[in-house]
Order: C-alpha cells, then sequence, then structure tokens
C-alpha cells in the first residue's frame, strides 16, 4: 500500500508506536488517551493495542491539514534551497565564462601581435635578399679579425704579434 491508500482507509489498524508516529506525538501521549477518547477506536489484537486511522481524522482533524500544510511548506523550502543552489552555481559559471572570454580576447590579440610581427620580419628578409650583392672586387671587412693581413707584409708569428715586435 502507498501512502494515499492509508489515508483513505479509515479501517486500517495501526499500533499505538505507528499513531504516534503520524501525529508526531510519543506513544505515552497515546496511551494515556487510551482509556478516554481513543477508547472507541482500540482494537487489541494478539495481545497488541492497535487503533483504528479513523481516529486521526475524527480526534485530530486538524493534524491532518497541519500536516499537509507542513509537507507543503517542506516541500516549497526545499524547492527554494534548490533554487537559490541553482542561482549561486549560475553566477559562479557566469563569471568563470567571463574570465574565460577574456582571457580568449588577450590570447587574439597577442597572436595578431605576433602574426604582424613575423609579417613584418618577412618583409625585412625579403628585402635583404633583394638588395644587391656587393662587388666581387671590393673589399670584405671582416670585424672578427682586429688585424688585417695586407698581401705586402709577411705574416707575424704569434709571439712577434703578442709582444709587438
Amino acid at each position: 500500500m502507498d501512502d494515499t491508500q492509508k489515508t483513505q482507509d479509515p479501517e486500517e489498524l495501526l499500533t499505538v508506536k505507528q499513531f504516534a508516529e503520524e501525529l508526531n506525538l510519543t506513544p505515552q501521549a497515546i496511551y494515556k488517551q487510551l482509556n478516554t477518547r481513543l477508547s472507541p477506536y482500540l482494537v487489541e489484537k494478539n495481545g497488541v493495542k492497535m487503533l483504528k486511522r479513523q481516529a486521526i481524522l475524527d480526534i485530530f482533524p486538524d493534524h491532518t491539514e497541519k500536516s499537509e500544510k507542513a509537507e507543503e511548506n517542506a516541500s516549497q523550502e526545499a524547492f527554494n534551497q534548490l533554487s537559490n543552489s541553482y542561482q549561486q552555481l549560475l553566477n559562479v559559471l557566469q563569471t568563470e565564462l567571463k574570465q574565460k572570454d577574456d582571457q580568449i580576447k588577450s590570447l587574439q590579440l597577442l597572436l595578431s601581435q605576433q602574426q604582424q610581427l613575423l609579417a613584418q620580419q618577412q618583409q625585412i628578409n625579403l628585402l635583404s635578399q633583394k638588395q644587391p650583392d656587393p662587388p666581387a672586387d671590393a673589399p670584405v671587412h671582416n670585424t672578427a679579425d682586429p688585424a688585417p693581413v695586407t698581401p705586402d707584409e709577411p705574416k707575424k708569428s704569434f709571439w712577434k704579434r703578442l709582444f709587438d715586435l
């Protein structure tokens, strides 16, 4: 049986503990009322005291309305909490998305600048290749050799160059 059938069957028998749980009372509070207002609904089966569900409707009618309202309020509260959680998650994700968009823009800008720099470097390389080579009879200056050797002078030995002899 599901919960809707339990509430619709007034002849259903409940133990004192089950009865108390449905009313959110202690079993002691129910036992105190067994000899007074709950006595018409009391049935003893195999030595176990049972109460008819009808007692909830007859003696505690406001409880059923309160429990329905309490369930409705609890579900509304759960919905609100879940909604707040989703809203916070949405805010975090939107913030992260904005940060990622900013990163993408900055990377695109850097890429564009690097491509422009590469294009300029290629133009420089092309221009340097298009410049005519110096004529073959022009002297080539080598900056790595500090003492250029002329064909008129004989080569000096290492020691002579070292001591300027």
